[in-house]
């Protein structure tokens, strides 16, 4: 089911984002609409969040289904304890979201090395692997696009499941570029990956808390 893009479309409008913030999560979490953060150079600024349509999340689901997707096929959420806090009520509110438009998803935990296997076998055909999705994260210290897009989205990345020579060369173009270019090009390849892929169900940017004390030094 996850091959048909509106079933991709319908995950994420199926998500009630706002409800995680300052509950599950930090109110100091953003919303996302792509994989960088807006003070990255190359985000996308004119892409926004997907909105909460349960409504809209059905109809194309049944949509779908009307065309022979098998949209009721079981879907399997896996996460990895300890990744970041609460993460079993992360998991268990995508879930029942998911439920609550009809989908089929149940949750696994599961440790670190049968988590990044899982998530390699990408190339595995789909008589033998399961519909699955994967709370993971991603981090981008550089301050330009270009990493995040190569890593997440070219074709000859392993982390990507995505084969589209127009993607690889703007992503390509960009990196080789200064400037304007840099940004345009950047900015059309989160384009595709999010209008014409939904290549993922972008979350939040996560917010990270230190505590200090002037009785801890670091000589």
């Amino acid at each position: 089911p996850l091959d048909d893009v509106r079933v991709r479309q319908a995950l994420n409008l199926a998500l009630d984002r706002e409800a995680f913030v300052g509950t599950i999560f930090s109110a100091d979490v953003q919303i996302a609409s792509q994989v960088v953060l807006p003070m990255i150079f190359g985000h996308n600024p004119d892409i926004a969040p997907w909105p909460y349509d349960p409504e809209r999340a059905r109809a194309l689901l049944a949509e779908a289904r009307a065309d022979g997707v098998p949209v009721d096929r079981p879907i399997t959420l896996y996460g990895r304890p300890g990744f970041f806090p609460n993460t079993p009520d992360v998991l268990t509110a995508l879930a029942e979201m998911w439920k609550a438009v009809g989908l089929d998803v149940s949750t696994r935990m599961i440790e670190r090395g049968q988590f990044a296997e899982l998530v390699r076998q990408s190339d595995v055909g789909p008589e033998t692997r399961q519909p699955a999705l994967f709370l993971n994260s991603h981090g981008n210290a550089s301050g330009d696009a270009g990493t995040s897009l190569y890593f997440k989205y070219h074709s000859e990345s392993p982390a990507s499941e995505i084969n589209d020579p127009r993607l690889d060369a703007l992503i390509n173009e960009g990196r080789m570029l200064p400037g304007e270019e840099r940004r345009q090009r950047f900015n059309e390849a989160f384009r595709i990956v999010t209008e014409d892929y939904v290549a993922d169900l972008q979350l939040f940017h996560m917010v990270g808390f230190a505590r200090v004390s002037p009785r801890i030094g670091f000589t």
